[in-house]
């Protein structure tokens, strides 16, 4: 895992905490920040922030491959070698290919040639987000907050702010997993592109 999506100061501002809490505190929302943001990481298959990365596939006999990460910043390179036969890598010339975007879809063209099934291709990129986007920040600090309220640490705070109620004898007070069923289709969205 690279980058934590949200910091401490963004819980403490998101639940009203006071700026002096103790260090046994503030490692604790740390450790809480680390495990969602793994939690995330794991849901959507790929890092958020930016990141370079390897990617090999084999040749899918077309004259394009769409990588499967997004947002992409950069290509700095693809290679290639053919599968069986030595370990031989070869590099494209930057003239040999154009990269074009569709939506978060992103897409390497050869031009005057295919990527042979007989092959293997590596590709080397930039992806990810510089800064973690708005929506998956709020959705992150919703789920560290609420994993916060119901630890033992948050006990105090939750005597104090949480808000409980019943209907016909029924409580309707929110869990983790009810936070985390509500902040799924924005965690979605970034989630890696399978083919």
């Amino acid at each position: 895992m690279s980058i934590y999506l949200v910091t401490n100061s963004d819980i403490r501002t998101y639940l009203k905490m006071s700026t002096n809490l103790v260090t046994q505190t503030e490692t604790f929302l740390s450790d809480l920040i680390e495990e969602i943001t793994g939690k995330i990481y794991n849901e959507v298959n790929q890092d958020i922030l930016t990141k370079t990365t390897v990617y090999q596939t084999k040749g899918n006999g077309l004259n394009c491959l769409t990588l499967p990460n997004f947002p992409v910043q950069s290509l700095s390179g693809i290679r290639y070698k053919e599968i069986g036969i030595g370990d031989t890598w070869k590099s494209f010339l930057t003239t040999d290919y154009e990269f074009e975007k569709d939506g978060i879809i992103y897409t390497v063209y050869l031009i005057n040639n295919l990527f042979k099934e007989n092959y293997t291709y590596e590709f080397t990129y930039t992806y990810g987000y510089a800064t973690c986007p708005a929506d998956l920040k709020l959705s992150t600090i919703k789920l560290v907050a609420e994993a916060y309220k119901q630890s033992n640490y948050g006990e105090g705070y939750l005597g104090k702010q949480s808000i409980s109620g019943s209907l016909n004898g029924v409580s309707d007070s929110t869990s983790f997993a009810d936070v985390w069923k509500q902040e799924l289709n924005t965690i979605e969205n970034y989630k890696i592109i399978a083919f």
